[in-house]
């Protein structure tokens, strides 16, 4: 494996409550926030800096907005089994994405703009992932 990130210590307030994903790729290993709630998949990465942006897996997604953004981001679209089925990378601020219909609306994966091809995530890789617990709750 020649890549394993880890989700920083001081994520985004938004992130506090939601679960955790280990992602696994032939090339890397990657920590994703599970994008779950209703309000979660709503504001997403919306108004964040670029250096607060963390992997956010949106499971049963059939389409994404990037309103709100501060700069392009990648975006994964996956199928039922995990499969990546394209990548569109450095999409701009204010657009609206639609997953690829062989896809089904499985699922997609926000990433910061280039993190796609540096994790090996391409058309055709497979994702394994393996659920975690919430992240930690903030320091007293």
């Amino acid at each position: 494996m020649t890549s394993a990130r880890t989700l920083p210590a001081n994520l985004a307030p938004r992130f506090a409550a939601a679960r955790r994903v280990t992602c696994r790729t032939e090339h890397s290993s990657f920590e994703a926030v599970l994008a779950e709630r209703f309000a979660l998949r709503l504001r997403g990465l919306a108004g964040l800096d670029p250096d607060a942006l963390v992997p956010l897996l949106f499971p049963r997604c059939r389409s994404l907005h990037t309103f709100g953004m501060r700069g392009p981001i990648d975006v994964v679209w996956l199928t039922g089994d995990w499969e990546v089925a394209s990548v569109e990378p450095e999409v701009p601020p204010s657009r609206i994405l639609r997953a690829p219909r062989r896809t089904a609306g499985a699922g997609a994966l926000e990433l910061t703009a280039g993190d796609a091809a540096g994790l090996g995530l391409a058309t055709g890789a497979r994702l394994a992932r393996r659920e975690g617990r919430s992240s930690p709750p903030p320091p007293r």
